[in-house]
């Protein structure tokens, strides 16, 4: 026991350890110069962090997006040297960066004899809101692809049918499903962002789920909600290749800024959960000859859960609710285009199916 305690004391020390780079950094002011010399300090330390998120028509990959994210913070700084030549200011600095996954971030406030670092103070609120603000950049160059590259449309034999009143229409099936890709994305930009992450099995889920339906005391409850998480502000499940059950990733957040963020790419102001599908019928060209658009309802694939909050407003309650993202499910659709001009048939040579935001 003592063994084991000590290497958990090892491994808590190594966690929470500081790492001091020496940095040189310019700007147009002295307060400029140390922003900069705090960032590439971070950079050096954590590593800057890079995610794709993959635009996907069909199974072709269209482009990346990438972006960058350094997760880390200031704890201490000293100025070594400064130079001014003209408008340009050069600072050498030693910093102290911490990990933004540590723990326990306690911004310093001073010793017992309430002396406080003003400056010092001032890095590290500055350099914590930075990193918050680069996690939510982060998060929403995948969100703001969202549903356009968030759902992958697989078509059908298209049939042409004749009504009773001898009205032409186009038979159009699709399965309507949620890009792997872009789910993989948005778990590794969240994943880097959030305070605290957690992961299991949707089997695993179901049988947890079942055992707190029979019991309810307090040791079930700790049993059944610590292993999967159970109550996050996000959960994004999807299937990896070769998995025959989904998995479910947890995240949890250092504010609700962060979940405000995602609810409003993702929630609708009013109204169910839904996404928009354009039909272009196509000459062999590629030119559009007529073109629809219908509402799908969504809520398969992303639902929500009562907010974290222990008093909430209708506003609130739309922007804090916990988001699902149920990646592995599918919808099956059946599109009647009516065909108004019946002497351009001849010409048709295709369907194209895209996903939007909304018809409008």
């Amino acid at each position: 026991m003592k063994l084991i305690a000590w290497i958990l004391s090892s491994l808590l020390v190594s966690t929470v350890a500081l790492a001091d780079v020496e940095v040189e950094a310019s700007g147009h002011t002295l307060e400029e110069a140390k922003q900069q010399a705090f960032r590439k300090a971070i950079e050096q330390v954590v590593g800057a962090v890079v995610v794709s998120d993959q635009e996907v028509s069909g199974d072709r990959v269209v482009k990346d997006h990438i972006g960058n994210y350094s997760a880390g913070y200031i704890n201490n700084y000293k100025i070594l040297d400064t130079d001014e030549d003209g408008d340009r200011v050069t600072v050498r600095m030693s910093v102290d960066v911490a990990s933004s996954k540590i723990a326990q971030r306690m911004i310093a406030s001073g010793n017992k004899n309430l002396i406080i670092n003003g400056q010092r103070l001032q890095a590290q609120l500055d350099s914590q809101l930075y990193e918050r603000q680069r996690g939510d950049q982060l998060i929403a160059s995948v969100l703001n692809s969202y549903p356009e590259n968030a759902f992958t449309i697989n078509n059908g034999d298209s049939e042409m049918k004749i009504s009773r009143y001898r009205n032409a229409s186009i038979q159009v099936p699709f399965e309507l499903g949620m890009s792997r890709p872009w789910l993989e994305a948005l778990h590794e930009a969240v994943g880097l962002v959030a305070v605290d992450t957690t992961s299991c099995s949707t089997l695993t889920m179901n049988i947890t789920g079942s055992i707190k339906s029979v019991r309810n005391s307090d040791t079930v409850n700790r049993l059944t909600e610590s292993p999967c998480g159970l109550y996050p502000d996000l959960r994004v499940f999807y299937k990896k290749p070769g998995d025959f059950f989904a998995s479910a990733h947890s995240f949890r957040f250092k504010d609700l800024n962060t979940l405000a963020l995602i609810n409003n790419q993702l929630k609708p102001k009013l109204g169910q959960q839904r996404v928009s599908v354009r039909v272009d019928l196509l000459d062999a060209g590629g030119m559009s000859m007529d073109s629809r658009c219908v509402d799908i309802n969504t809520e398969v694939f992303i639902r929500h859960n009562e907010p974290n909050l222990p008093v909430v407003s209708s506003k609130e309650e739309r922007l804090y609710s916990r988001p699902d993202i149920v990646g592995q499910n599918k919808i099956k659709v059946e599109l009647n285009v009516n065909i108004s001009n019946l002497t351009n048939v001849e010409d048709l040579s295709r369907v194209r199916l895209t996903v939007q935001r909304s018809c409008t």
